[in-house]
Order: C-alpha cells, then sequence, then structure tokens
C-alpha cells in the first residue's frame, strides 16, 4: 500500500507521523515514500541522490531545482534567526522502489501581511517552479496522488507556484487546481539544435536584424579594441564578473526610476558570486554557473550572468555600463554569449519567463508557463482570488503606465504581500 510519511516528523508537530494510506490503482505505483526535509544538514545527506536524479532528467526548465542552487539559497538566506522564524524549507522527495524518484524545493514564508504561503525555494531570484522527477519512475497519476498529500501540509493558507511550463509535471499535477493569472506568460528561447554552426544562426536572421547587429558591432569596434572572456563559477574572475554585472544593474535600475528589491538585498550578490561550476567535458558543455563579458580596451562594458543544466543555458542576468549606452554593448555581449552557446553544445538558450519586447529578437521558440495559487485556508481564499487574482495585476498595470515616482510609490503597495520581495519583472532581470 502506498504510504504517506515524513522525515523528522515536520509535517506533524504532535510528534507523530501522519500516514495516509492512499487508494490502489493499476495506474499509479505502489511502495513508494513521501518524505519531506527542513534543514541544510537533511539536503546534504541527499546530496549524491539528488545529483544523480539531476543526470537521470536533465530537462529544460529545471536549474532552479539543482542541488546546487538550493542548498546554497538556504545557506545564504536562512542564516540568521530571524528569516528562520519566517521562512521553513520543504523539501519533497518521493522514494519508488527504494530509488530517489522525485524532489520538489519548496518553502513556507510567513509573507508581510501574516499569510502563509507554500512556494518555490529561492523565489524571487529562482525562476520556474518546476520539479525534478525521473519519468520512468513517475507519471502524472502518481504525480497526482503525491499533489493531494502536499496539498494537506498543514499550517499553510495557500500554495503558490508560479512560471511553471504547461508542458512540466507540475501542470499535470496541479490539473485545473486554484487561481491562474491570466496574464501570457511564456518563456522565450533560441532552439539550436537545427542549426550545424553559428554561420548558419546568423543566417537565418531576417537582414534587418543581421544589419542592425553589423552595425552595432561596428560602432563599438571604433571606440577601441573589443573582446569577449567568459568564467566558470567557482573562480575568482567568475566572482569579480558578478559583482560587476549588479552594480551596472543597480545603475540602470536607478537611472530607468525602477527597483529591484532581490538584487539590492546584499546577499544576492554573495549568493550569486558564490555559485560553483564544472568545465565542459565528455562533449556536453560546461555545466553550472558561468559568466560573460565585453570589454573594450579591456574595460568591462557588458556582463551576463548565466547557468547551464545539461545542454539547457539559463540567460539570467544581463548588464551594460550606462555610459556606454550609445554604443549598445548588452546588443554585442548577447550576440557573443550565443555564439559561444552554440559552439559549446548548448541546444536551448533560454531568455527566462519575464516578458520584454527584445527577446524575440534573441528567440526562435516560445514555451507557454503557468502561475496558479491554490488556497488552503479562508485567508489564503481571499489572497488569492482577491489580491493576486485582481488588485495585484491592476496596480502591475498602473505602475507599466506612469511615471518613475508614481511607479515607486505603486511598487510599495505589490509588496504589501511579500516579506521576500515579488518576482521581478524583465526590466529588473535583464537588458539587452
Amino acid at each position: 500500500m502506498s504510504t504517506f510519511s515524513t522525515q523528522n516528523n515536520v509535517l506533524d508537530r504532535s510528534g507523530e507521523t501522519r500516514g495516509r494510506a492512499l487508494p490502489s490503482d493499476d495506474a499509479v505505483r505502489q511502495d513508494y515514500q513521501l518524505n519531506c526535509l527542513n534543514t541544510v544538514e537533511q539536503m546534504q545527506s541527499l546530496q549524491r541522490e539528488w545529483e544523480e536524479l539531476e543526470n537521470r532528467t536533465a530537462g529544460s526548465f529545471q536549474y532552479f531545482q539543482t542541488y546546487q542552487w538550493c542548498v546554497d539559497w538556504c545557506r545564504t538566506f536562512l542564516a540568521g534567526a530571524k528569516e528562520q522564524q519566517r521562512t521553513r524549507p520543504m523539501i519533497y522527495t518521493l522514494v519508488v522502489d527504494g530509488k530517489l524518484a522525485m524532489i520538489w524545493p519548496l518553502v513556507i514564508q510567513r509573507q508581510g501581511s501574516g499569510i502563509r504561503l507554500l512556494t518555490m525555494l529561492s523565489d524571487p531570484l529562482g525562476q520556474y517552479a518546476n520539479i525534478l522527477a525521473d519519468p520512468d519512475l513517475v507519471d502524472p497519476a502518481l504525480a497526482r496522488q503525491v499533489w493531494q498529500s502536499i496539498r494537506k501540509t498543514p499550517g499553510v493558507d495557500a500554495i503558490q507556484l508560479l512560471r511553471f511550463p504547461t508542458t512540466s509535471l507540475v501542470a499535470d499535477m496541479l490539473g485545473n487546481d486554484g487561481y491562474e493569472e491570466k496574464a501570457v506568460q511564456e518563456a522565450h528561447y533560441f532552439d539550436f539544435s537545427a542549426f550545424d554552426g553559428w554561420d548558419d544562426v546568423h543566417a537565418s536572421l531576417k537582414r534587418s536584424a543581421r544589419k542592425n547587429r553589423n552595425n552595432r558591432r561596428n560602432k563599438l569596434a571604433q571606440c577601441g579594441t573589443v573582446a569577449y572572456e567568459w568564467a566558470i563559477g567557482g573562480t575568482e574572475r567568475y566572482a569579480e564578473l558578478v559583482g560587476a554585472a549588479l552594480e551596472m544593474k543597480k545603475v540602470w535600475l536607478h537611472e530607468k526610476g525602477l527597483h529591484s528589491s532581490a538584487l539590492s538585498d546584499e546577499l544576492a550578490t554573495g549568493f550569486l558570486a558564490n555559485l560553483g561550476g564544472c568545465a565542459a567535458r565528455d562533449g556536453m558543455p560546461p555545466q553550472g554557473a558561468t559568466a560573460h563579458v565585453l570589454t573594450v580596451d579591456e574595460k568591462p562594458v557588458g556582463v551576463e550572468i548565466g547557468m547551464v543544466l545539461g545542454s539547457h543555458y539559463y540567460s539570467y542576468l544581463g548588464a551594460f555600463d550606462w555610459q556606454w549606452r550609445d554604443c549598445s554593448p548588452g546588443i554585442v555581449q548577447m550576440e557573443k554569449t550565443q555564439q559561444w552557446a552554440m559552439e559549446n553544445h548548448i541546444k536551448t538558450f533560454d531568455l527566462l519567463g519575464d516578458p520584454a519586447a527584445y527577446k524575440s529578437n534573441w528567440s526562435n521558440a516560445v514555451q507557454p508557463l503557468r502561475s496558479v495559487t491554490v488556497p488552503t485556508s479562508l485567508r489564503g481564499f481571499v489572497y488569492a482570488a482577491v489580491w493576486r487574482a485582481r488588485l495585484r495585476p491592476a496596480l502591475k498595470r498602473a505602475a507599466e503606465a506612469i511615471g518613475p515616482d508614481g511607479r515607486k510609490t505603486i511598487k510599495g503597495l505589490l509588496k504589501f504581500s511579500s516579506g521576500r520581495p515579488s518576482a521581478s519583472t524583465s526590466d529588473d532581470q535583464k537588458t539587452s
């Protein structure tokens, strides 16, 4: 019989593990166990199995569920006593036939309004509320059974899952549950799989796009010696470039009258700078964190932070020196980074899910996304049905329509529901 249990009784504060026998079904695997990890020590004890699961799945849109990202986030942001009181990791693991089959890194956060949300671990720095699951061991029917157990987690007002792919197992698990955000959400990406080399990619562009990029490169070259380099996570050069990128981004946000609470948090710089990576091997791309820089006479003018999982590259954050804005260093840097990706066996160059007009110029495919809030209490119903579904979208539309001063006022209102900042907009996250 299928059972539901927890590690260290984290879901049952009475001291007993509350198991719930699930109905037998020929379409659902039997003999599985659902556990929940709450501490970094428990996560570390699962490192080998977690990383093996990453290698077995190696799917798209799953970097933000990797062991390194999740453990480093917990070490960085949950070190203080105040954060530990407000935030509780809930790393759900599913064991099938004695083998780790699924990991879903979530977290309970007490928001500024008092609402307790079960949401994606690392939000808003993380970008996709996805799941790691072995498709040979976890099918949609079993995943749905697991979801029915997780949604009964005590002490939670709502479960909020932002920006998960419509093709993901998460989408299968939720079905039509909850309140879905109506705004169109999609991740633009460039699929390199049909191209033999960078020249083919360049030739596939519209004539106007090729001409525009050539003009930008030539204009920048007139300013000095242009060079491109990249660094792997875990190196001193990588950490330097992360610091440079965030400083550039902060200046850009200031000049645009925008604010990103996530990036203004000093802990975010250390977290991103400490991410590791490993060199390419066995015909695979480099893995983990990377940083890419465009220099003019050895001065950084454009920097991008990215991550790789399998053959999927995540273009996480781009920034440029504001004083060089008329020379379009961000465009030249993006082109160089896409060329690097193509030449390093990357198949998918992901521009992430935040909306921005420029992304259509750097992509040839789109992955639809969903954001859903499932209430589990009356307070959660008000949060999901009134605030998240109606009031918050209206305030965001107003913020986009007014100037910088008014935008700052509305952004303050938008944060009322968050202890941590809400997911950043495209302007907060990336610039070309």
